[in-house]
């Protein structure tokens, strides 16, 4: 490609200097004010020998601005996710852009259909394929969970189909604390002896519990990844007016408080685990009880926490592309 077309993609900017310095500020203001409930007792320790203040009788810890500063210091500005095939590495730095699937579906909607059904497993091996031959999509993902398998054997059940029928890098999740191991060693095998942690080819999504909370299973994976040097995407899931403020701004300082909360975690673990500041906020309806997830409202501060990231100097990830139409 051109580099003069590199040079003139325009950018969109929602934030403004001052606008993000208030969001950090604030987003520290209530880390060590209010802090986190994080409900692993491991990670807590880990904290408390970070500096953190920690409440043991009810699992939260206010943690300080030095303890954040020094974890985003030692956060990775760029990472490269290596495809099997070596053609659909995806090189995460500056201003690159790539696609791949959503995540963690329990109900497909079938074409002509008028009610959605649950996935199975069948579903999760064509909806691979099919990603597969998409050049316009540059990873895959675990998008569908079959649901006709043993509950606690879907995470990893569905990461097998998708590195037997695709070569493309990965972006899946663990549904259990025991699931990061199985599937870290699976990611392994199909690696031909290659180091994950210097050959990555997969990203893990970790989810905080909002509003700020990290339960044990969320905190024990992203420990679990930074110990095995797998890439972490931060999904932090604020719904406004429900587990988040009503307004945007409120939101998006909760929103980057839980991300930091995580970055620091992984950082205390293992220093320089990759991280990848990511996001899954929503409206919530009060008329019909319902999540929304592609309002203007979401979309705002979709941009406005990839205005954080990139003040960070991370790589960003957003929901895109969605609809609330069904």
């Amino acid at each position: 490609m051109d580099d003069r077309i590199i040079k003139n993609t325009p950018n969109l900017r929602f934030l403004s200097n001052e606008a993000i310095e208030r969001i950090h500020e604030s987003s520290i203001q209530l880390l060590e004010d209010v802090g986190v409930t994080i409900e692993s007792g491991e990670a807590l320790n880990m904290l408390k020998e970070g500096g953190a203040d920690i409440d043991e009788s009810r699992k939260t810890a206010k943690i300080p601005s030095s303890l954040i500063e020094e974890a985003l210091r030692k956060t990775p500005h760029r990472l490269t996710v290596y495809s099997r095939d070596g053609k659909h590495d995806l090189n995460l730095a500056e201003n690159n852009v790539y696609f791949d699937p959503g995540s963690a579906a329990i109900s497909l909607l079938d074409y002509g259909e008028e009610e959605p059904r649950p996935p199975t497993l069948k579903d999760v091996r064509d909806f691979a394929v099919v990603v597969d031959s998409l050049k316009n999509i540059q990873a895959q993902s675990t998008a569908l969970v079959p649901m006709d398998l043993p509950e606690k054997l879907r995470d990893r059940i569905r990461l097998y189909v998708v590195l037997k029928y695709s070569t493309k890098p990965v972006v899946t999740g663990a549904f259990t604390v025991e699931g990061i191991s199985d599937m870290k060693h699976m990611l392994e095998i199909v690696s031909d002896g290659r180091s994950l942690k210097l050959r990555p080819a997969a990203i893990f999504d970790v989810c905080p519990s909002p509003p700020l909370k990290w339960s044990h299973l969320a905190a024990r994976n992203l420990m679990d990844c930074a110990e095995a040097g797998l890439p972490v995407e931060l999904v932090s899931m604020p719904q406004t007016s429900a587990t988040a403020p009503a307004t945007l701004a409120g939101c998006l300082i909760q929103h980057n408080a839980e991300v930091l909360s995580g970055i620091a975690m992984a950082q205390l673990t293992a220093a320089g685990t990759p991280v990848i500041y990511g996001g899954s906020p929503a409206l919530f309806d009060p008329r019909h009880g319902t999540s929304v997830m592609a309002s203007p409202e979401v979309l705002l501060i979709c941009c406005g926490y990839v205005d954080m990231a990139k003040h960070y100097g991370l790589p960003t990830h957003a929901y895109l592309g969605m609809s609330d139409a069904k």
